[in-house]
């Protein structure tokens, strides 16, 4: 098996590569890749797989539009259930549940 690594900039690449470059913003792009390179030793990348298990949100009433109001009234709330990976001052990224 050959494994190879993926520098932050090849990371954005392959979202092209694979269509999925709308899935998340640049700084969300930023953002999974600093939550995946300090989570994990080594990982074998699938873009398709993390498009599925990550959604990014530009704020909580963004969230809402997926996820129940009264549910997650907090970020506290959103962080009891999953992962939450801040982006910006409102943004951010879960892992889907």
């Amino acid at each position: 098996m050959l494994y190879q690594e993926v520098n932050r900039f090849r990371f954005h690449q392959l979202f092209k590569e694979y269509g999925r470059e709308e899935n998340f913003s640049q700084e969300g792009l930023d953002a999974l890749y600093d939550f995946l390179e300090d989570s994990f030793e080594t990982l074998e990348i699938d873009i398709i797989a993390i498009c599925c298990d990550f959604n990014e949100y530009q704020n909580l009433e963004e969230f809402y539009t997926d996820y129940d109001e009264e549910d997650f009234s907090t970020m506290d709330d959103i962080e009891a259930m999953t992962i939450v990976i801040p982006v910006n001052n409102e943004g951010f990224i879960i892992q889907a549940f």
